[in-house]
């Protein structure tokens, strides 16, 4: 989990020095998550600071990234960027966001078990205080897929509390793999500590058997997170 939560963190902090289309960062990012996920998959006690040094310093990281792209992307984001700043007229908001968001990271479960996640954030509507989002696991066995399990949670918030109004979710198993203990969490009730709605379940593949845990939470102001 730590690991997960120090990877967001370099991401997100590569992503601020992405000077380019969000699809564009997106692209680079998720490109950048699966030379870790073979990383670690041939070095399974690689650490946080182990990956830091094979990817460089986040500022590093991005301007090697954004040699990847043709200058005329990089060009034409930039006049729209500048077009943007010189013609901003404050209109009535309907959403909160004008495109989902996508967060991406990995865990290390040990015994050769990765999990690679992604958490896709939908456009809230504010004038009716609701957002959703959905986050999909791809487990893998030294390297080899054995399941993917997603969970999409439905939140309300008001800035002062948050909570869940729904779930769904959904899985895929590799030929040999099964699916048990399947349990869904929810903070149905508004909550000032926000809300959070959490899968677990065991994948089982005798004698192996995976942890399966998928969470999602929304702060009172509407930000979502990993739970």
């Amino acid at each position: 989990m730590m690991l997960a939560n120090d990877l967001k963190t370099y991401y997100d902090e590569v992503r601020r020095y992405l000077d380019c289309p969000k699809d564009e960062q997106d692209r680079l990012l998720l490109s950048v998550n699966k030379q870790v996920i073979e990383l670690q998959v041939d070095n399974p006690n690689l650490d946080y600071d182990g990956i830091v040094e094979f990817l460089g310093e986040p500022e590093s990281l991005a301007a090697s990234l954004m040699e990847r792209l043709s200058p005329d992307v990089v060009q034409k984001f930039k006049k729209k960027k500048r077009r943007l700043r010189l013609s901003i007229i404050p209109l009535p908001q309907a959403h909160a966001t004008d495109a989902s968001e996508t967060l991406f990271f990995v865990e290390d479960l040990g015994n050769g078990i990765t999990v690679e996640t992604t958490i896709e954030i939908f456009p809230g509507v504010t004038r009716n205080s609701s957002t959703s989002a959905v986050t999909t696991s791809n487990y893998k066995n030294n390297g080899v897929w054995i399941a993917t399990v997603a969970l999409k949670a439905y939140f309300t918030y008001n800035g002062i509390t948050a909570g869940v109004t729904g779930t769904e979710y959904s899985k895929s198993l590799a030929s040999g793999w099964s699916y048990t203990n399947h349990k869904i969490t929810a903070t149905n009730v508004s909550s000032s500590s926000g809300g959070t709605a959490t899968l677990t379940a065991t994948l089982k593949d005798f004698p192996i058997n995976v942890p399966v845990r998928l969470s999602l939470h929304c702060a009172p102001n509407g930000t979502i997170s990993k739970g």
